[in-house]
């Protein structure tokens, strides 16, 4: 079973960094809202994603979190 975007390392939802992807998005609502839920941006294959989708190039986030973890 393939892993979700959602831990994946390339997957992106932070609501400021959206807002500077999609310009001028706050005409709508604000990406904080709860219409985007917790959609983000996949940075390998450049799409607009929920985190529960799967893709076979999922890569595991590493960083400071996972190395405290160890």
């Amino acid at each position: 079973m393939m892993s979700v975007c959602g831990s994946c390392r390339y997957f992106d939802n932070d609501p400021l960094m959206l807002e500077r992807i999609f310009k001028g998005i706050n005409a709508l609502s604000s990406v904080h809202g709860s219409s985007r839920g917790d959609a983000g941006i996949c940075s390998l294959h450049n799409r607009f994603l929920l985190p529960s989708y799967q893709c076979p190039d999922h890569d595991d986030r590493q960083g400071p979190e996972s190395d405290k973890k160890a």
